[in-house]
C-alpha cells in the first residue's frame, strides 16, 4: 500500500495545481482509502475485498471523505456549476472545458492532500520501526514528523474547513 501511494505521490498535487478539482478529488479519495486501509491493518480491522471504512480514518478527517465524494461523484449540480460554469464580462455564461483556479477548492484540497500525506508518513515511520527498530534515521524522521504534526494539532486546520 505504501509503495502504491508513493507511485502516485504527486498525482493529486499536480491535478490540484492544474485546477482539475474533480479529478483531484477522485485521486485524493483513493489516497484517503489507502491511508484508511493502513489504519485498519495497523489496528487489525482490515477486511479482505472490502472498501476501507472511513470510520477507521483519523477522527479529524471524517468530513474530508464526504467532501471528496461530493466533488468526485459529480452528482450535485451546484458543485458542478461552481467548478465549471464561466461567466464573462458581458454576463454571458456557459460551461467551460478550460480549467480555472478557484481559491476555495485549491486551499481545501491542498490541506487535505498534505494531511493524507502526513498520515501515510506516520505509517511509513511505523513500518520502519517494525523492520529496522529505532535507528538514527527513524529518530530523525520522527522528530521532523512531530514538528509538522504539532502545527496541525495546535491550529487544527482540518476542523476549520466548512463541510461541502
Amino acid at each position: 500500500l505504501i509503495a502504491a501511494f508513493l507511485q502516485g505521490l504527486f498525482v493529486s498535487t499536480d491535478l490540484i495545481l492544474e485546477g482539475n478539482y474533480i479529478k483531484a478529488s477522485a485521486t485524493l479519495k483513493q489516497d484517503y482509502e489507502i491511508m484508511t486501509r493502513l489504519n485498519e491493518i495497523h489496528k487489525g480491522r482490515s477486511k479482505y475485498g472490502k472498501v476501507p471504512n472511513p470510520q477507521n480514518g483519523p477522527t479529524t478527517m471524517k468530513k474530508v471523505y464526504c467532501y471528496l465524494n461530493n466533488i468526485a461523484h459529480i452528482s450535485k449540480n451546484d458543485i458542478l456549476d461552481s467548478l465549471l460554469l464561466y461567466t464573462d464580462k458581458n454576463e454571458i455564461s456557459g460551461f467551460s472545458p478550460v480549467k480555472k483556479i478557484q481559491k476555495e477548492y485549491l486551499n481545501d484540497l491542498f490541506i487535505y492532500d498534505s494531511f493524507i500525506k502526513l498520515e501515510v508518513l506516520r505509517h511509513c515511520l511505523i513500518l520502519h520501526q517494525e523492520l529496522l527498530g529505532e535507528d538514527e534515521t527513524y529518530k530523525k524522521a520522527l522528530a521532523y514528523y512531530n514538528v509538522v504534526i504539532k502545527i496541525y494539532t495546535e491550529d487544527p486546520i482540518i476542523e476549520k474547513l466548512p463541510e461541502k
